[in-house]
């Protein structure tokens, strides 16, 4: 009898410390985490000012002179590195936390080119 009873607090215990690590994974899941990393050129220099865009928050920030990145996340977050001139690039958050992006420069120029001008010049009629 001893034994019996001793298996069944046995049994439940193995079962409760599974319920705790399953519930300990979903909320690690959850949890905000630090995503670091930098964002060079197809030449490897230092990209400053790329926009660096949490598309599942709406988060942002941009690259320091140095190319260098810091923005919060989840596991699972989509983000997205920016520039006018750069193909843009998307990036799933998952078990890595620190990034070396390459932005590609785009092959198509600008369509339009406005030139705006303020001032005042004077016409002589003669």
């Amino acid at each position: 009898m001893l034994r019996t009873t001793f298996s069944k607090f046995l049994v439940a215990c193995t079962m409760l410390l599974a319920g705790l690590l399953v519930t300990m994974n979903v909320l690690a899941q959850d949890a905000v985490i630090k995503i670091t990393g930098a964002v060079k050129d197809e030449l490897k220099a230092a990209m400053p000012g790329v926009t660096i865009v949490n598309l599942s928050t709406r988060a942002g920030t941009t690259t320091k002179e140095d190319g260098t990145f810091e923005i919060n996340a989840k596991r699972g977050d989509s983000l997205s590195a920016r520039m006018i001139g750069y193909e843009p690039f998307n990036f799933t958050i998952s078990n890595i936390i620190h990034f070396e992006i390459t932005l590609a420069a785009t092959n198509n120029s600008l369509n339009e080119v406005v030139v705006v001008g303020f001032g005042e010049q004077k016409r002589y009629r003669s």
